[in-house]
């Protein structure tokens, strides 16, 4: 379930951060997909999808995350992962997204 998205700035760089909680499948992705794109909509330089209360992820919730991906490239967004623990990774990287949804070290704070 996605709980909250908020803005920060690192460096006075525009950064929004999605707070995602407990399980991402495709119960919860629609939420998620909502909270993106609004995240998007205000065109910040970076989104964070802070995943570290995140148990496990289905691959049709990376799609969701996948489309958002591509959205915020098209506007000049950079979306990272962070605070994915193994399987999560695993799961990201079997359905080949590694490359376009790569892992932040910690979550901006």
């Amino acid at each position: 379930m996605t709980r909250c998205a908020h803005l920060e700035r690192r460096g006075g760089v525009p950064v929004v951060v999605v707070d995602v909680a407990d399980w991402l499948d495709a119960s919860t992705a629609p939420g998620v997909a909502d909270v993106l794109g609004r995240a998007l909509d205000g065109a910040p330089a970076e989104v964070v999808v802070d995943l570290t209360a995140t148990e496990m992820v289905d691959p049709f919730a990376l799609g969701v995350l996948a489309r958002a991906e591509g959205r915020a490239r098209r506007q000049g967004t950079v979306v990272r992962l962070a605070g994915a623990n193994a399987r999560v990774r695993r799961v990201r990287d079997l359905v080949g997204l590694e490359q376009r949804l790569p892992d932040l070290e910690e979550v901006p704070t």
